[in-house]
């Protein structure tokens, strides 16, 4: 069969199945849309980056040494999880787009993953600067119940620990300026003294969550040596039962 007669074919077949050319504009949409997922999975990739590293730099890892457990362990209790997962999922559907644009199939795999990577963590690091992680954050621990236990549970567990010298936990009343009743995570009432004047303007108000740092001198007593806000986003406005702080922590008059 020569080539004349196979033309013919596939023009008798186009006729009978009533076939019509793709117009060219589905095409250019069709690579728009896929740019515009690429970009916005690196978008999403980015901010998850950049609440991972608000996460690791705002972590307590000087009180570790509290603990029984070694540096390396605490680091896996209180890594966050949620964000480097979603950091590596984004990752890759920034590569996935990527590599179905028209183009992509061009590029190796180490380049379209490195770019990919590299745009990222620099967009990742100018939202960290700007305070959107913060924000991130923030928002979802307030709009967030889930995001909240799963944020927090593994803090609330290493602060709920008087024994090493760790208590968090609500403000039930100020009994006065040194002395106060805290309700901890598990719903025990401590007396709790105050045995520095460092903290927070307006910190010691009935509501308000707080983490300290001291000993556990009787059955349901503490005293407590140092003082701040349980919330992990300072400075700045806090949602919740915690507080409106100012820029620097300074002596309580």
């Amino acid at each position: 069969m020569n080539k004349k007669k196979i033309k013919l074919q596939v023009l008798d077949k186009i006729k009978e199945l009533n076939l019509e050319p793709t117009p060219k504009w589905h095409f250019i949409l069709k690579d728009w849309v896929v740019w515009a997922a690429f970009s916005i999975s690196i978008l999403i990739g980015a901010a998850a980056f950049s609440v991972s590293v608000f996460m690791l730099r705002t972590n307590d890892w000087g009180i570790h040494k509290r603990l029984d457990d070694t540096f390396i362990e605490f680091a896996f209790e209180t890594l966050p999880y949620i964000w480097i997962v979603l950091f590596a999922v984004f990752i890759y559907v920034g590569y996935y787009n990527l590599r179905h644009t028209e183009k992509g199939y061009k590029y190796s795999l180490p380049l379209i993953v490195g770019v990919n990577l590299l745009a990222t963590i620099i967009l990742g690091y100018a939202f960290l600067g700007m305070g959107v992680a913060k924000r991130i954050d923030a928002f979802a621990i307030d709009r967030i119940p889930a995001y909240e236990r799963l944020s927090n549970e593994p803090r609330r567990q290493i602060w709920t620990n008087p024994e090493n010298g760790l208590l968090a936990g609500e403000i039930k009343k100020v009994v006065q300026q040194d002395e106060i009743i805290l309700i901890d995570f598990k719903d025990n009432e401590w007396k709790v003294l105050i045995k520095t004047n460092r903290f927070p303007d307006d910190l010691l108000e009935e509501g308000h969550t707080i983490q300290t740092q001291g000993e556990k001198t009787g059955d349901l007593e503490f005293s407590a040596e140092h003082i701040r806000p349980w919330q992990r986003n300072l400075p700045g406005k806090i949602q919740g039962n915690t507080l409106e702080m100012n820029e620097n922590f300074r002596p309580k008059r």
